[in-house]
């Protein structure tokens, strides 16, 4: 059972998701104007690929490299293998594809995936904040290790021009 303030919250969220706005009782009328800040009209996305070292862990599945078979033998109905560069486009194409429309084609995302991948020289593990510290500065260092990693690797093994 939602309480009162949830279902006003939560029907507040619904309005505005809809554009509807107005009045909700309790709370101050919303107005609907120009955005103070439209999306820029293009932006280029830039995906990598990487694969860990190989491990096995029971926190994850698969080994971390796009070799293994993360769903061991069961054959999954959504995003099937191989998770290989056409797959990889096709998300992108999507991304693409979804930014054009719900824009009504005012911004254009520009996809492009750097050729081959970057293998890490972590296992996955190496880069997830974890534990009851997750959210401090020491763990989510790891994420930025990540990036710094990645694109590091990226740079010096694989030929893309930015």
């Amino acid at each position: 059972m939602i309480g009162g303030d949830a279902m006003r919250l939560l029907l507040l969220s619904a309005l505005v998701c809809a554009g509807v706005g107005g009045a909700v009782p309790g709370h101050a009328q919303i107005r609907f104007g120009p955005l103070r800040k439209p999306a820029a009209p293009v932006y280029d996305v830039v995906a990598l690929r990487v694969e860990f070292q190989p491990d096995t862990t029971r926190f994850s599945t698969g080994d971390g490299t796009f070799a293994g078979d993360p769903y061991h033998g069961i054959e999954p109905l959504i995003d099937p293998l191989p998770h290989d560069a056409a797959y990889f486009e096709a998300h992108l194409a999507f991304l693409e594809d979804y930014v054009a429309r719900v824009s009504d084609g005012k911004t254009v995302v520009r996809t492009h995936l750097v050729p081959g991948v970057a293998q890490l020289p972590r296992s996955i593990g190496a880069y997830a904040p974890t534990g009851l510290d997750a959210d401090s500065d020491v763990e989510r260092a790891k994420l930025a290790r990540l990036v710094h990693d990645a694109w590091t690797l990226a740079e010096a093994d694989i030929a893309f021009d930015m």
